[in-house]
């Protein structure tokens, strides 16, 4: 025979509480990544955040523990998936018989997060820009964390584009390297919301967004 347990009120409260603490959760991040977005990383201060939630700052850090914390946090919301679509693109490119092209590897880097741009809309163009300030701002939080979380990834990215360009010095390909990127991330920031938004921005999609993107970043060979 089997006994099912009914639910006790010591459960209904936790069950309570743990609901309203990820509720609390979500909240800091939507508001941190709009802060860290406009802000940049050193211009962003747990106090700021704070008080654009309506906590104390030991509040805050009760949830997250440090500022780098919240911004790994962050990044966990969605660099995992937009990385494994890297990936898999770039394992396709390692793959093929033909050498790999510069614009071929950055629109791989570029493609994942023009999709997820498209797919959930405004969060998505918020984290594209939260990346892209981090980015700006050589945060040594997103060098830590990517490399910490991603290195195989990056390491392929950085394996492919070497190879790309064969006839350049290594130290050179990698210092053009971090000036596409960053082309990358900035075009990628200021993308307006798709047509499914409500705005008419005839023919842009992951697709043609990530062209653009690349268009600026394939100057890496030249």
């Amino acid at each position: 025979m089997t006994e099912t347990a009914s639910t006790s009120p010591a459960d209904a409260d936790d069950r309570s509480r743990q609901q309203r603490g990820n509720a609390r959760r979500q909240a800091i991040l939507d508001a941190a990544v709009e802060l860290f977005a406009a802000r940049g990383y050193q211009g962003t201060g747990v106090a700021a955040l704070a008080d654009e939630v309506g906590m104390t700052a030991p509040g805050l850090l009760y949830y997250f523990g440090t500022k780098d914390d919240l911004v790994g946090a962050i990044l966990d919301r969605r660099m995992p998936a937009v990385m494994a679509r890297r990936v898999e693109l770039l394992e396709a490119i390692d793959a093929a018989p033909s050498p790999p092209t510069t614009i071929d590897v950055v629109s791989a880097f570029a493609l994942p997060m023009a999709e997820l741009i498209e797919t959930v809309g405004a969060p998505g163009r918020s984290y594209a820009r939260f990346v892209s300030r981090l980015v700006h701002d050589r945060s040594p939080a997103l060098e830590r964390m990517a490399m910490g979380r991603h290195e195989p990834g990056l390491r392929l990215l950085d394996s492919l584009l070497v190879r790309a360009n064969p006839s350049l010095p290594a130290t050179v390909v990698r210092a053009r390297i971090d000036l596409a990127l960053r082309a990358v991330f900035d075009v990628l920031a200021d993308l307006p919301p798709s047509p499914l938004e409500g705005a008419p921005e005839p023919g842009c999609c992951a697709g043609s967004c990530s062209v653009n993107a690349t268009s600026h970043a394939g100057q890496v060979g030249e």
